[in-house]
């Protein structure tokens, strides 16, 4: 579990289950998505800092032996105390439930949390790369933009239906085989793996793991814009001069996939309306608006702006 900051409050953040190739590598997972949280939170200005717990599982994972890693981390979370978290990457809200047993309140857990940070998260995206595109091409519309999705999991699905809805013309690549049958089977076509990054699209979409912007991808994209919800976009800050020198515009990832934290926050803990809290997720098209403007200004990367602008709010 890290805590990166709890100067704008109780520090929260997701917790992930991953197969990491090394213990280091896990603890760098959680440095960087905990850092990237208080500024999730910093820049959709709410009143909590940032955190996030990565599990190191040793492989698949299910039934009893499940259960029970997960109510021996509820029991770190009890003696950590003051952190919630919620669903992230390799997680369900059946795993919150399990922490919930042993450590009540610590998780955002019931299906219905679940399911609006997954939507929250996809609107959120869809508002970036709304103001992304406005930025890029002059107007906001989607209709008819070539758009790559990479990964039609849960909320790449979901930013799938928002596409889909609004015209867009969509390509996505998933190795799910069902998930890759379910959405050719309603028109949209399918890109493997070894073909994504070469793929050619107006706006491209990472919705998977991390890391999928390094020096060895970002020479062979062929968009203009990068708008997605998978957290640490980046292999490291240097990818972010790559894309602004290709001329990539770039949506910082903890900018644009705020909305699920937006959601969590503002419905269960601040007592957010729906309107409300609909209303604070479409706001992060304006704080990309802001961002990507500020940078071409500035001559400066999108990636560096969004970070001046959360520690602006941090130390305030």
């Amino acid at each position: 579990m890290a805590i990166h900051s709890t100067a704008r409050g109780p520090a929260a953040g997701g917790t992930r289950l991953h197969q990491y190739t090394s213990i280091d590598d896990a603890l760098l997972d959680a440095f960087r998505l905990s850092e990237h949280m208080s500024y999730k939170f910093a820049l959709a200005d709410l009143p909590r800092g940032g955190a996030k717990a990565v599990i190191a599982a040793p492989g698949p994972m299910d039934g009893d032996a499940r259960n029970a890693l997960f109510r021996r981390y509820a029991e770190l979370l009890l003696a950590i105390g003051g952190v919630t978290t919620a669903t992230d990457l390799g997680t369900t809200a059946a795993d919150m439930d399990v922490i919930n047993d042993v450590a009540p309140g610590f998780a955002a857990a019931d299906t219905h949390d679940d399911s609006a940070s997954t939507f929250g998260t996809a609107s959120g995206v869809f508002a970036a790369m709304r103001a992304g595109a406005a930025h890029v091409f002059g107007s906001q519309s989607l209709r008819g933009r070539q758009i790559l999705v990479q990964g039609a999991g849960k909320v790449g699905g979901e930013l799938l239906r928002l596409l889909e809805h609004d015209g867009a013309s969509i390509a996505f690549n998933d190795r799910d085989a069902e998930a890759i049958r379910f959405w050719t089977a309603r028109g949209m076509r399918f890109v493997a793996d070894d073909a994504m990054v070469d793929e050619p699209c107006e706006i491209f979409a990472p919705c998977a793991v991390g890391g999928v912007l390094s020096g060895e991808t970002i020479p062979r994209l062929r968009c203009r814009l990068v708008a997605g919800a998978a957290n640490n976009q980046l292999r490291s800050e240097d990818d972010a001069e790559a894309l602004r020198e290709r001329k990539i515009a770039y949506v910082p990832d903890f900018v644009a996939n705020a909305g699920g934290a937006i959601a969590i926050v503002g419905r269960r803990v601040l007592g957010w309306t729906p309107k409300q809290t609909d209303a604070r997720i479409a706001a992060i098209g304006e704080t990309v608006t802001r961002i990507l403007a500020t940078a071409a200004s500035e001559t400066a990367t999108p990636y560096r702006v969004a970070i001046d602008m959360a520690k602006q709010r941090l130390r305030a």
